[in-house]
This record gives structure tokens, sequence and C-alpha cells, in this order.
């Protein structure tokens, strides 16, 4: 975060920063930490374009690989939501992720319903598209049916590990 700011107040620096965070990405792209996988996610996207970077495969590894596997992971959710509500409007202009991505998200609205459903809200326009539409409101309608099948699935996991 902390080069992120460095290259937002000086963009000549990208050049120089950007192959030491693809480093950091190329890490911790198959770890645990998707705290730092949203930090580089974000300079990805502040400085992409400074240096011919596509933004797309890395945004698709993080869609389905993190948020889709580990949506239960409160922090992780949160963080996520902040990323793509601080980054809406660059991310309609210039990548697909509310359009492809939608069911991931809203896969964290069912398993965190009281504690992100504000977050989501603004993001619902931004997902409804003439080709996502209907269904996106299908899944909408059956969200309580699916929370309660996720909430059902995934407890006798926990139970298997506790015992």
């Amino acid at each position: 975060r902390i080069l992120d700011l460095i290259c937002l107040m000086d963009p000549a620096l990208v050049s120089c920063i950007f192959p030491a965070v693809k480093k950091v990405y190329e890490r911790t792209a198959n770890r645990q930490s998707g705290l730092v996988f949203s930090a580089v996610l974000q300079f990805f996207v502040n400085h992409g374009q400074h240096v011919i970077f596509d933004v797309d495969p890395v945004l698709h590894h993080f869609c389905v690989d993190y948020v889709s596997v580990r949506y239960r992971q409160q922090l992780l959710a949160m963080s996520t939501l902040l990323f793509l509500t601080t980054n809406t409007s660059k991310m309609l202009l210039h990548t697909p992720v509310f359009p492809k991505y939608y069911p991931a998200i809203i896969k964290l609205l069912a398993w965190h319903p009281r504690t992100v459903a504000s977050e989501i809200l603004p993001l619902i326009p931004a997902m409804v598209g003439p080709t996502t539409f209907t269904e996106l409101f299908h899944t909408l309608l059956d969200l309580p049916l699916t929370a309660a099948f996720m909430e059902q699935y995934d407890r006798p996991e926990e139970h298997i590990a506790d015992s």
C-alpha cells in the first residue's frame, strides 16, 4: 500500500516499482494471504496502464481462487468489498469484473448477510447488464435458499474437522 501511494504521488516511479510488486504477487498468489493479494491487486489496478499490464488474469485468479473458495473468511470478504466499492468506476471502465464474477460477490452476501449487505448494495447496479440481468435477478431471488444450502453444506466439514 505504501508503494501504491508513492507511485500515485510520482507516476515516474511505477516502472521501477512494478517488477517488485509483480514478484510479491507471484509469491503470494498461491498462499492464504488474501489481504496481501488485494493490496497487490489495488496496485495493479492503479498502475497497470502505465506499464501495459493486463489486470484481467489477476482479477480472475482473485475472484475464482480466493473469493469463491475462501468466502467464509470475514476479513477477506470485507477487504474484497472495500476494494470493489473503491474501484467501481475503474472496474466498470476497464474490466468485466462485475458481470463476469458477480456469483462470487453474491456468495459473500450469502455467507455474511448481516455484515456485508450494506457494502454490496451499491455494487448491484454495477453487476446488472443486458446479459446478466435475468441470471442476477434469479440469483438474488434464490439467495435465502442458497445461504441455507451453503450453511448446511459447510457444517459437516466443520464437524469432521472437530472430530
